[in-house]
């Protein structure tokens, strides 16, 4: 009977090494005759249980499968390697220095890049921090683990890269070679995200970087939160990245002229935030911006964030008209109109007949007595924010009654918490306040199945620890995950899954927005 069996040959070939020998030389013959299966389908075991997602559990750990996988033999320890180092997430500096000490340990004397670290596709320093550790800031400085010069060194041993996730934690250790390294000489890098750094530090590597090279694989990127930047930078580095998709500059310094110019051609963008940009210059060139650039308007763009954060709105009622007659964006599922207070109920009905997918919609100060009825015509809508109109239960009443039957979420202004009970009905359907235990400066009012189910969600935000009484088993008890969040989200998501899946269908999880970027993306 034929064996489908790996050899040593289709495991080197496997892992990409030109020398069978390199890597798995410690495979034995005994290992690979007990082995049923091709390479290829052991590798889709071990992928599907990677991204396997575990609804018992609060925050999926993936590496936990492999702790059991890995120790089967040989054979699947080289296997389990490609996905334990998959993806990398680091907490604490130390955590990040033994990773890389593991990395130059195991390089190739002559190629240091040809070793565990050609398996490392993401860097996540989403949840990095040094806060609570008891250290000062010159303590923390007379720590070598986490530096410029390990970042690099780092970032030289991790050639198939394919996403950097920076946070405002280590926004001091990027240097100018580190940016130059990120943009210039990782060829498969595909999503770059900055978001919160700011300083002077942090502004001056980006404008003492010399140039960035024509780039077709970057596909996200963002600066969301980066107040510091000049606008010198963005017109260095946008128009040499032709394969951009999503595109984050909320709260930044970017002018529309400049972005006009520098934003390329090549490029069409799904996902936009201008969210909160003080420097966007006069409306007319905004609105020639969003409607005249092939970039943005069009018929794959399925995000845009235009929030206003200023007494002084840049957009006034004709030009609101006017943008929504003219953007051609028919799928889009994601608008955000929000803080601007000339939102009448005649731009409610052009973006009810001319956005009919939308899944999201924010206009928090849409005009009193507009005909929320309208919305019973966005039959895919999942949620709604109106937190500047919503001021009374009378109010929301109204609102969930008008609501199409697709709705799951509604933000409301936060003074209505002291107003509003935990749980409530409302037509014979149950919604519950939301406001993620007392974190988040927003509120929101979510449908549930019932008085007893509302409690499970709020088990999610508790810590306590349970254990099984027979097996003595760790667990966190029941729950239910809020997922409606992710339509709440007010930055775009740069993270990728690394699985062909979408991205926005499995938040909250631990491979997307967490840490420092679920902060800016709820709570903020």
């Amino acid at each position: 009977m034929a064996t489908l069996a790996p050899s040593q040959q289709d495991l080197a070939k496997f892992f990409g090494h030109t020398d069978p020998c390199a890597q798995v030389s410690d495979i034995g013959e005994e290992d690979i005759r007990l082995i049923p299966f091709s390479v290829e389908i052991l590798d889709k075991i071990f992928e599907y249980s990677y991204y396997l997602d575990n609804p018992l559990k609060k925050y999926v750990n993936r590496t936990a499968n492999f702790a059991n996988l890995s120790q089967v033999n040989s054979v699947f320890y080289f296997l389990s390697l490609k996905y334990r180092y998959r993806y990398c997430k680091f907490i604490r500096s130390n955590m990040f220095y033994r990773f890389l000490l593991t990395l130059m340990a195991d390089g190739d004397p002559i190629d240091p890049r040809d070793g565990l670290g050609q398996l490392v596709y993401t860097l996540d320093f989403q949840e990095f921090t040094s806060v609570g550790l008891g250290r000062s800031g010159e303590m923390m400085s007379e720590i070598q683990d986490l530096t410029e010069r390990t970042i690099l060194q780092c970032l030289k041993l991790t050639p198939n890269l394919q996403q950097f996730l920076s946070s405002e934690s280590i926004e001091s250790d990027v240097s100018t070679d580190v940016v130059d390294y990120l943009f210039n000489s990782l060829p498969k890098l595909e999503c770059l995200d900055f978001c919160g750094s700011s300083g002077l530090k942090f502004a001056t590597c980006f404008e003492n970087l010399q140039s960035v090279a024509p780039n077709y694989t970057l596909e996200r990127l963002s600066f969301h939160d980066c107040t510091d930047l000049g606008p010198g930078v963005f017109r260095k580095i946008i128009p040499n990245l032709h394969g951009l998709k999503r595109l984050d500059l909320t709260h930044t310094r970017v002018s529309a002229r400049d972005l006009s110019h520098c934003l390329n051609a090549d490029c069409r963008l799904t996902h936009l935030s201008l969210s909160k940009c003080s420097n966007i210059g006069a409306t007319h060139e905004l609105i020639s911006l969003l409607i005249n650039h092939q970039a943005i308007n069009h018929e794959g763009l399925v995000w845009l964030n235009l929030q206003n954060e200023y007494s002084v709105a840049i957009l006034k009622a004709a030009t609101i008209t006017y943008l929504l007659q003219n953007l051609n964006c028919y799928n889009l599922k994601y608008l955000n109109l929000n803080d601007y207070n000339e939102v009448s109920q005649s731009h409610l009905d052009i973006i009810v007949r001319k956005f009919p997918h939308l899944e999201s919609l924010s206009l928090s100060h849409l005009q009193r007595g507009s005909d929320l009825s309208l919305l019973k015509h966005l039959q895919g809508l999942k949620y709604i924010d109106l937190s500047s109109y919503m001021f009374s239960k009378g109010d929301l009443d109204n609102l969930l009654n008008s609501a199409p039957e697709s709705l799951q979420a509604a933000e409301v202004a936060l003074q209505m918490s002291e107003n509003l009970p935990d749980v409530f009905t409302v037509n014979g359907k149950v919604w519950r306040c939301h406001n993620a235990s007392g974190q988040s400066r927003r509120l929101w009012v979510h449908r549930v199945e019932s008085y007893d189910d509302a409690q499970l969600y709020d088990n999610f935000y508790d810590n306590k620890v349970f254990f099984n009484i027979a097996t003595g088993e760790k667990y966190d008890g029941e729950f239910k995950k809020p997922l409606f969040l992710k339509y709440a989200s007010r930055k775009v998501n740069c993270s990728k899954l690394l699985v062909n899946e979408p991205d926005e269908d499995i938040f909250p999880n631990m491979m997307c927005e967490r840490g420092f970027y679920r902060y800016y993306s709820l709570h903020k």
